[in-house]
């Protein structure tokens, strides 16, 4: 009986671990499974993490692309932008800005607006707290001290920065060089007002020579009858003297007036000046002016009616010459440029070429000299038929220097401080659109400079 009971929980036994064993292999079967799964799960996970971060890495370069687009265009403009956030730090200085200001990126950037700009703003109110004070868009023009270069007028726009949610996070500062517009409506009202000299000098010049030679008639009969009365002779020729002086003088300004074409062919200009020189050599050894040449190595040849040009360059020898009355040097210096000498004044061509290509060229020619200089406010009626510093000039010589190198599409600047002496830069196109002009022009025209310098 007992071998019995233990046959049957032996049987038992098997049986209840051959079900474990089943049940073992099940969870087994359905662990692997389970894990199988999981691994296609992670599979695709990672499939998706690799999609996701190339998506992500797609994004970041796009976004370094906007930004560096972004930066290149501020870069690129002509306008000087500045930024200041509400700390008072500049943030942005763009290529323009430095340009404008002549101050690097690297003394800037980070920097308090304040402690850097404070020197270069000619008005004092401009500063941060100005900045923060503003409640709309401010726009003013002012000049600026540029570091190592003539003072700019700008055009100076503000306005304050804000954040999507309208807060003020900062503000942005517009820097614009009107420099160069401010010159060319110097230069149209300076040919406007010239125009309406030139019209009125002629009906004047006319109807000043009719007394004029009515008087010369007089004076010498006048002469005649007092041939034996040797002091009303000396009268009678003061009277003729004087008479021819004016009658000079009204020549001068027919001069001025009188239209005529201008002929137009290829002229080496390094010659020419050469040429000038070379007249006016015994002028320049009497008053002790030594001259000093600094050509440019390359040979700049353009289209200019000769005559009227080398009268230019005696005009402006001659006026250097006057200046340095106890000696000094007269420095001629030429070079090629595609820059616009943005200083000057320009000729009637000037609208297109300020909006033109800016790669045209140009033939700049330069006389500095040691003399006495010229005034702040003589400088801006330097051009001005009439005006003269001249005890016995006539003011007409410079005015047409002016025309000349406008009728010929080109500048002419002058810089000059006084006591120290002057610059006068004249600047002409190299390109032969030139066209025939009009323009004052004589037989003799170096007589004629010689006249009216």
């Amino acid at each position: 009986m007992n071998l019995i009971n233990v046959d049957r929980v032996n049987n038992l036994d098997i049986r209840l671990l051959n079900d474990a064993f089943i049940t073992f292999n099940e969870a087994t079967q359905r662990l692997q499974e389970y894990y199988g799964n999981l691994e296609e799960r992670v599979k695709e996970l990672n499939l998706e993490l690799k999609r996701k971060n190339r998506e992500l890495e797609k994004s970041l370069q796009e976004k370094e692309e906007v930004k560096n687009y972004l930066k290149n265009i501020l870069e690129s403009l002509s306008t000087g932008v500045i930024a200041v956030n509400f700390e008072g730090k500049v943030t942005t200085f763009n290529k323009a800005a430095r340009k404008i200001t002549n101050l690097s990126l690297k003394g800037v950037k980070s920097k308090d607006f304040d402690t850097v700009f404070s020197p270069v703003f000619s008005e004092e109110f401009i500063n941060f707290e100005f900045l923060k004070s503003l409640k709309e868009d401010f726009e003013m023009e002012t000049i600026i001290g540029v570091k190592d270069k003539s003072p700019l007028q700008i055009r100076l726009s503000s306005s304050p920065v804000k954040s999507a949610r309208g807060k003020v996070i900062g503000f942005m500062l517009l820097l614009h060089d009107i420099s160069k517009v401010k010159k060319l409506e110097e230069q149209i009202q300076r040919t406007n007002r010239l125009a309406a000299m030139g019209e009125i000098a002629v009906t004047i010049a006319h109807e000043i020579r009719n007394p004029l030679g009515t008087i010369e008639l007089f004076a010498s009969l006048l002469r005649k009858d007092l041939a034996d009365d040797e002091k009303g002779r000396r009268l009678a020729d003061h009277i003729s003297c004087g008479v021819k002086s004016l009658d000079q003088i009204v020549s001068n300004l027919l001069l001025f007036t009188k239209r005529q074409q201008l002929i137009f062919r290829e002229m080496d200009v390094n010659k020419y000046l050469d040429d000038s020189l070379l007249f006016a050599s015994h002028i320049m050894k009497q008053n002790n002016i030594e001259v000093v040449k600094e050509y440019g190595l390359e040979t700049p040849v353009i289209h200019a009616d000769v005559e009227l040009l080398k009268q230019v360059f005696l005009n402006i020898v001659f006026n250097a010459v006057q200046s340095m009355s106890k000696g000094g040097t007269l420095t001629i210096s030429t070079r090629m440029t595609s820059e616009w000498a943005g200083s000057g004044t320009w000729g009637s061509d000037a609208g297109n070429a300020l909006i033109g290509p800016r790669n045209r060229q140009f033939v700049q020619i330069s006389f500095a000299d040691t003399g006495v200089g010229i005034s702040e406010d003589d400088k801006g009626k330097l051009f001005s038929p009439f005006f003269t510093t001249k005890e016995r000039g006539t003011g007409l010589g410079l005015a047409i220097v002016h025309n000349i190198v406008e009728s010929h599409k080109g500048m002419v600047d002058v810089e000059s401080v006084l006591d120290s002496g002057s610059v006068f830069t004249i600047s002409l196109p190299l390109s032969s659109d030139c066209k025939a002009q009009e323009f004052p022009k004589t037989n003799d025209p170096v007589t004629s400079l010689v006249q009216l310098v």
